[in-house]
């Protein structure tokens, strides 16, 4: 009798270890599974511990994603721009990540197109700490965009009052006129709607270099005067910075002779809603389908 009894809780035991055990390989299984979740809607701030530098584009960059992230970030997906702070004024830390699939970046990969446009998630915490995916954008970055070289940059700044953020495009010319453009995108959340609204583009454009002002004061001053020659010159062999050469032009003795300034020129367009009408962030289409601007 004893011995069956023994027996018994030998058999109670050992099912009881083994349902704990499933339950625990359970547990784990699902944790893994929201490293890469395609659109979580939700996910706790404390998920499995996990390594945010291998689901950075560039693995040695000071700033590094948080493990709250992770969940958030599809396969096969980079994260090459992130930003943090309020986005709806509720005083809680949000986020924008910016995503780019490595392989897109292969050149061997001919039909990978630069236009191929990069998600970019919004999420935003919900007063529990979680995190939530509020919106997803593919219209903010391109290829082109995921270096931020000296040539070519993007970014987006959330404003530090929590009411909006601003997505910013800045291309510098190589040549040694310094051109420059840039273009600024700001949003601001409406309570309301419970959207963002583009509110404000500014867009802007000038040189740095001292040579490049030289050369348009000589290419407006000909265009003015009717020196088609010079025009014709410049259109063929490029400006002639040689003053032998600028003399053979009747342009020549127009320009003003004084020194252009040093710290170099631009100008800046800013313009409302009344010019490109009322867009939410959840129907903004890109830059392109913005009319009444002067890009």
């Amino acid at each position: 009798m004893n011995k069956l009894i023994f027996l018994a809780l030998i058999s109670t035991t050992f099912i009881y270890i083994s349902g704990c055990g499933s339950k625990e390989i359970h547990k784990e299984s699902k944790i893994t599974s929201l490293k890469h979740s395609n659109n979580p809607d939700s996910v706790p701030t404390n998920v499995a511990e996990q390594s945010p530098r291998e689901f950075m584009l560039d693995s040695d960059s000071e700033d590094v994603i948080s493990l709250e992230i992770i969940p958030f970030i599809p396969e096969s997906y980079k994260v090459f721009n992130f930003v943090k702070g309020d986005l709806n004024g509720d005083a809680l830390e949000d986020y924008i990540i910016s995503l780019v699939n490595p392989k897109y970046l292969d050149e061997e990969l001919e039909e990978y197109s630069e236009n191929t446009k990069l998600p970019t998630l919004f999420l935003l915490r919900q007063r529990n700490g979680h995190l939530q995916l509020k919106h997803k954008t593919n219209e903010f970055f391109g290829l082109e965009n995921v270096d931020n070289s000296i040539t070519s940059s993007a970014e987006i700044l959330i404003d530090g009052n929590g009411l909006g953020f601003t997505v910013t495009y800045h291309s510098q010319g190589y040549s040694a006129s310094g051109v420059w453009s840039e273009d600024k995108l700001h949003f601001t959340f409406s309570k309301k709607i419970g959207d963002w609204v583009l509110d404000t583009v500014t867009v802007g454009s000038g040189a740095n270099s001292p040579s490049y002002q030289w050369e348009r004061s000589y290419i407006d001053k000909a265009e003015e005067i009717g020196d088609t020659v010079f025009l014709k010159y410049v259109e063929e062999n490029g400006f002639p910075y040689d003053e032998e050469v600028l003399e053979r032009f009747i342009v020549k003795d127009s320009v003003y002779k004084g020194e252009p300034s040093s710290d170099g020129d631009g100008s800046y367009d800013v313009y409302t809603k009344r010019h490109f009408g009322f867009i939410t962030l959840s129907k903004f289409k890109g830059t392109g389908e913005l009319k009444g601007i002067d890009w």
